[in-house]
């Protein structure tokens, strides 16, 4: 869902001079071809990785911006990043579509293995699976969320809400020249807040 809000180009910029540095892209963010498009995808940003900290990664800037959300939405600041993909940038190009899915409310494929539960997809206890996005740079066609069937024409650096553990959602197809660049924080959320979130909307 659209907030209107759009987050300080200060603080997304030096993100995205980063990942339109081909030279990131090939070393540090792995490609996705089952995507379909040109996409390279990076999570787990929550975490700092040495190598990406060698590249001068902008993770001051990242931890800003996951601040500047999580007081937007009136989040505590220890709300629990999820742990299947944590904090993600995602580059693509022309021919792109994210397909319609909806994410787990549980950790299925984290990092650590042995945290991993087996779990029905559609599983939902307590909390939900929430992301937080903004396109740090929007195709000039294609590539605005699909939320419940609603598109959503989001701006540039505009901050929108996914509902992912319960709201199936995809993506306009890109097209033309200027990439798509994601960013994207997913949190565990109380399902008492998200069901309020949803009566609101």
């Amino acid at each position: 869902m659209k907030s209107n809000y759009i987050l300080p180009k200060k603080l997304t910029q030096p993100i995205l001079d980063w990942v339109l540095i081909e030279e990131n892209r090939t070393k540090y963010i792995t490609d996705e071809p089952e995507h379909g498009g040109n996409v390279r995808a990076r999570d787990y940003l929550h975490v700092i990785d040495e190598d990406l900290a060698k590249a001068k990664f902008p993770y001051v800037e990242l931890d800003r911006l996951a601040t500047e959300i999580l007081e937007f939405y009136q989040l505590p600041w220890n709300t629990p990043i999820e742990p299947n993909y944590g904090f993600l940038i995602c580059y693509s190009t022309q021919g792109h579509q994210v397909h319609k899915h909806n994410d787990a409310n549980f950790n299925v494929e984290g990092p650590d293995e042995s945290l991993n539960e087996d779990l029905p997809h559609d599983y939902l206890d307590d909390v939900v699976h929430v992301r937080f996005n903004t396109l740090i740079s929007k195709p000039l066609i294609g590539g605005n969320p699909v939320i419940e069937e609603v598109e959503y024409k989001v701006e540039e650096n505009e901050i929108w809400r996914c509902i992912a553990g319960i709201d199936e959602h995809y993506t306009t197809k890109v097209a033309l020249d200027k990439p798509r660049v994601l960013l994207s924080f997913g949190y565990f959320i109380p399902k008492e807040i998200v069901y309020e979130w949803k009566r609101k909307k």
